[in-house]
Formats: C-alpha cells, sequence, structure tokens
C-alpha cells in the first residue's frame, strides 16, 4: 500500500475516535459541545454525527477498516425512526438537517455495504422516508442547492424512487451560477470564495463521477488553473472568506479531481497539493485537550465562528481525503509526489475579484470584489486589502465597551478623534490598469466590474 494512503487513513480514524466517546445512548446524537448556532440542538447533535462520515465513507469505499462503524449504523436506524426518543425530525425549509442528510447520501452513495446493508428491512424503509422527505424542502439558493443532488445519489444507490424533477430543478438553477473559466458565484451573489472549490466543484465532481457524466469535470480541470496560485510552496492555503473553521477541506478540491479522475495536471503534481497541504496542518493545536477539533483556524478561536457553525462543524475537513475512494492500484497513489512547478509571480482572477502574487513561496492576496456583510466580521474575512499565507488576517474585539480594532492590511479612518474607527466594508468597482512604461510581461487590465 502506498504510504501516503495509509497515513491518510490513520488521520480519519485518529480525528474520528474522540468523537466516538460522544455518541448518545440510542447513537442517534453527538455531543461534542455547547451548541452556539443559529440552528437548534438536535441538528447541531446531528451534524456532529453526520461529519464525520465525509472521511469514513471513503475509508469504506476503499476497502480499508471503519472503526465503530456500528455506531453510525445504529444511529442511522434510530435517528430516521418517527417513534424513537432520538428521532431528528423531519426537514423544514432552509434546515440545516438538509445539509446534514447530504452526508448521509454521500455515504449510502459510496458504501452502501458499510451503511445499508447492515439495516433490516423496516429500518431501510424508515430511512429512505426521512431522507425523501428533504427533497421538496425550500434551500438556500447557492450551494445548498447540491445537498438535494447529494442525498438523491444516496437513494439512487440503494434504489429507493422518488421525484426526479426535483433534482433536476436544482440543477438547473445551479447552471445559472455558472461564470466561466472555472469559477462559479455561490448563489447570485459577488462570493467566489473556498465555496467555489469546496462545494461547487466538489460536489460537481461527486455528481459526474457516480452519474457517468462529465459535464462539471470539464469546469473543474479549467479551474484547477487558478486554484494552484492560492497555495503556498509550503502548502498553507490563503486564509480568506468566510467558514475558515472547515480548514483543511481547503484541500478537498484536489482531493476530488483524482476521484473523478480529472488528470488536468500530473498526478504528482494533485497528489503534492494534496499532502502538503494536510501535512502544512499536522501539529498545529486545531484540537481541544480531549482530542476534538474546535471551532478556529490555526488555533481555537470562538470568535472566528459563523452564525452556522456549532461543534461538529469542523469535520467538514474530512471531505480532504476523498482519495481514499480509490483502490491502492489507482495511478494518483502509485505516482510520485511532486513539488509545486513554478508558477507566474501574478496571477489576476477577475471572477475572484483578486490578484495573488508569489514571493519567496508564501501568496498574499489582493482583494477587491467579494463581500458577504451577513456573517460574522465580514470585513475582516472579505474586505481587507491583503490576505496572506504567512501572517493570517485579525479580528476586532472588544474591551471595556470599546472594539479594539483588527486594522491590518485595512485602511481605518475615524471621524470622533479616535475611539471609533471605519474601515472598507464592501469592496465596489474594482479595476487593475497597466503604466504607459509597464515592462514586458507586466500584467494589463484585469477586470472592471459591470454597471451598477
Amino acid at each position: 500500500m502506498d504510504e501516503a494512503r495509509s497515513r491518510l487513513a490513520s488521520e480519519v480514524r485518529e480525528l474520528v475516535e474522540p468523537v466516538t466517546s460522544r455518541f448518545s445512548a440510542g447513537r442517534a446524537r453527538v455531543r461534542l459541545g455547547v451548541n452556539t448556532a443559529i440552528h437548534d440542538d438536535t441538528a447541531a447533535e446531528l451534524e456532529a454525527f453526520a461529519r464525520p462520515l465525509w472521511g469514513l465513507a471513503p475509508l469504506a469505499a476503499g476497502e480499508q477498516a471503519v472503526p465503530h462503524a456500528e455506531l453510525w449504523v445504529e444511529g442511522l436506524a434510530h435517528g430516521s425512526d418517527p417513534e424513537h426518543s432520538e428521532y431528528w425530525g423531519e426537514p423544514a425549509d432552509h434546515d440545516q438537517r438538509i445539509v446534514e442528510m447530504a452526508a448521509i447520501g454521500f455515504a449510502l452513495a459510496l458504501a452502501p455495504e458499510q451503511w445499508w446493508d447492515p439495516l433490516s428491512g423496516p429500518e431501510r424503509d424508515r430511512l429512505a422516508h426521512w431522507l425523501l422527505s428533504a427533497l421538496p424542502r425550500a434551500t438556500s439558493d447557492n450551494n445548498w442547492l447540491f445537498f438535494p443532488v447529494l442525498i438523491a445519489l444516496g437513494l439512487d444507490r440503494v434504489g429507493v424512487r422518488y421525484d426526479r424533477s426535483l433534482i433536476t430543478m436544482r440543477l438547473d438553477r445551479l447552471e445559472t451560477f455558472w461564470l466561466g473559466d472555472g469559477w462559479y458565484a455561490d448563489g447570485p451573489t459577488e462570493r467566489r470564495d473556498y465555496y467555489v472549490p469546496w462545494s461547487m466543484h466538489f460536489y460537481g465532481l461527486l455528481y459526474d463521477t457516480l452519474t457517468d457524466g462529465d459535464r462539471f469535470k470539464d469546469r473543474a480541470a479549467r479551474f484547477a488553473g487558478d486554484f494552484r496560485h492560492w497555495f503556498a510552496d509550503d502548502g498553507a492555503a490563503v486564509p480568506y472568506g468566510r467558514s475558515l473553521t472547515y480548514r483543511w477541506a481547503q484541500a478537498a478540491f484536489w482531493g476530488a479531481l483524482p476521484f473523478a479522475g480529472v488528470d488536468v495536471l500530473p498526478w504528482g503534481q494533485i497528489k503534492g497539493y494534496l499532502l502538503r497541504h494536510l501535512r502544512w496542518w499536522h501539529g498545529r493545536p486545531v484540537t481541544g485537550p480531549d482530542g476534538v477539533l474546535s471551532i478556529g483556524y490555526g488555533y481555537p478561536q470562538p470568535a472566528l465562528a459563523e452564525q452556522y457553525n456549532a461543534f461538529g462543524s469542523p469535520y467538514w475537513s474530512l471531505k480532504a481525503y476523498l482519495p481514499l475512494a480509490l483502490p491502492a492500484q489507482h495511478a494518483f497513489w502509485t505516482a510520485r509526489e511532486e513539488a509545486p512547478p513554478a508558477l507566474p509571480t501574478v496571477s489576476a482572477q477577475p471572477h475572484a475579484g483578486a490578484v495573488l502574487m508569489r514571493a519567496s513561496g508564501d501568496v498574499s492576496l489582493l482583494a477587491g470584489r467579494q463581500h458577504h456583510p451577513w456573517v460574522r466580521h465580514g470585513a475582516e474575512k472579505y474586505a481587507k486589502f491583503a490576505y496572506s499565507t504567512r501572517f493570517g488576517f485579525s479580528l476586532p474585539n472588544g474591551t471595556l465597551g470599546l472594539e479594539q480594532g483588527a486594522h491590518d492590511s485595512m485602511l481605518a479612518l475615524s471621524d470622533d478623534g479616535g475611539t471609533h474607527y471605519r474601515v472598507r466594508e464592501q469592496p465596489t468597482d474594482p479595476r487593475s490598469r497597466p503604466t504607459r512604461s509597464a515592462a514586458p510581461g507586466t500584467p494589463g487590465p484585469m477586470w472592471r466590474s459591470p454597471p451598477g
């Protein structure tokens, strides 16, 4: 077995092991901490139950040992049973349950022999009914549209029938977010952050692979050329945007390419992007004393959380381990890891409203388009002038009623003598113009926002 494959499998088991001691008596709930998210406690405990499946399902599909698999099997039986005290409840419109049901659909699609076959006939019927209840529900008009699609992939794999028009409708709406040149918008917004690689492309590659399609594969191939500029030579990704507590899900795209057979770059290069990123995270204090993943980025930092981040949210990071579903003989595993290739020092990416600059192996991102006023500290996550793989960025904090600024890479202006400061919150009309004396090879005009 390839040493990297064995090591990544061990990492999944090590990350999930602390979760196994937190299962409820009926195995359908996992409580890793106090829920402070906007969704209810049941949804938060379902999240902590379901998200480890993003790593465990590839283990099972790759015919590797899945520790404590019986916990999830029993939980699926009880959580989908309306007569059981730990029933998860049917999802409402825009319900967090739909997000976590997608992880279960993913697990059924990849390894039904692990998660479906051990259930009895009535248990299968109840689980199928519960999953079906999500398909007609309204979702947020963004990457959430993929969640019913993933649920349906699981239903397809285990032979459950459903109204396919509900899936076609979602796929058609997702088409309207395609921008070209490898890029999506995450809904009818200016957002083109990590949700493009770890959601839009990741789910699209899952869909194509499990349905023998190629539409999303072609788009991912076009995106790879831009996305590699977001990674430093040591594997660090530019910390930028929301949901950074998902950590090494930043590299999930590189794991989805081999799963889908998209060899747009040599396998050794793709392998290098994934493995370097995972190594960059090794040794960073991202867990608590009990080994449970914390809210934060390079260290526990609750202030980084979004409104929708509960204690199980960080386990989305396990999406990076998707290649474990591939057999050991796959070319991705047999290829020798390659160092990052030489890249241009400047990469202008108009769809993202970003210019990425590379120096001494590090990457800086100049931000000029995106914003997200709804998330916590949206200005700090999107509207600083620059973001760096070397330094990260700061968030403001409150002390004695006065906000302590986080003005790194920002221009802060005060209109009251220095007590309160204003910073850029929503970049508008980004553009770049070359100087008349520009040397050969200097980047020319990069983008200009459309009027309005």
